[in-house]
């Protein structure tokens, strides 16, 4: 009795789980494609230029943590700047250094955008995406789904602020169902087959 009700109790507690809350892809607002002003990323290379300064100039690196060294300047959190507002931060910070300082930040290497599949595929893994690539093309590219896998419950989480779930049918992505092929994965995203 005692292992049937551990059993129960374990069957409802995954239950649970993957009930959480979540918006199916359909009822997803249709995204604009223009594009956005990008924003610097860690494992970015930027080109920072002082004018009149070779010394303050040269090639950067964004640290993992987001933070990038400047010579004279030190360290900067720069990931989620653009490089115009990179180049503000580091002016700000050369005052009364250098007289009137010019700066300019160029992404000299972007890294690339990459997404995460676990779950019910062939090879889950860490997959870049390329431009115009959906969840059903990241799918392909983990080698499809095993025999094992809940077609209709395929989530994309994202972590940003508040962690969001999108949920997605197998069948309305081979379909071509406008909502779920038009939504755009972002990096970091994680999709999730059950």
């Amino acid at each position: 009795m005692k292992r049937w009700l551990s059993v129960c109790v374990l069957f409802l507690g995954c239950s649970a789980c993957a009930a959480g809350k979540y918006v199916w892809a359909e009822q997803m607002p249709l995204e604009r494609h223009e594009p956005e002003t990008y924003a610097i990323r860690p494992g970015d290379r930027l080109s920072v230029l002082v004018w009149n300064q070779p010394q303050l100039s040269g090639p950067v690196r964004v640290r993992a943590d987001g933070v990038a060294t400047v010579p004279l300047v030190g360290d900067l959190a720069v990931s989620g700047l653009t490089a115009p507002d990179a180049a503000v931060q580091i002016k700000r910070r050369l005052q009364g250094l250098v007289v009137e300082p010019n700066v300019t930040v160029t992404v000299d290497e972007a890294r690339e955008v990459t997404v995460s599949v676990i779950g019910e595929v062939r090879a889950a893994g860490a997959y870049p995406v390329r431009a115009g690539e959906t969840v059903l093309h990241i799918l392909a590219r983990a080698g499809g789904l095993t025999e094992f896998a809940d077609t209709s419950s395929i989530f994309v989480v994202r972590g940003s602020g508040d962690a969001t779930r999108v949920r997605f049918r197998y069948r309305d992505l081979v379909a071509g169902q406008s909502r779920s092929l038009a939504f755009a994965l972002r990096d970091g995203d994680i999709i999730v087959v059950e």
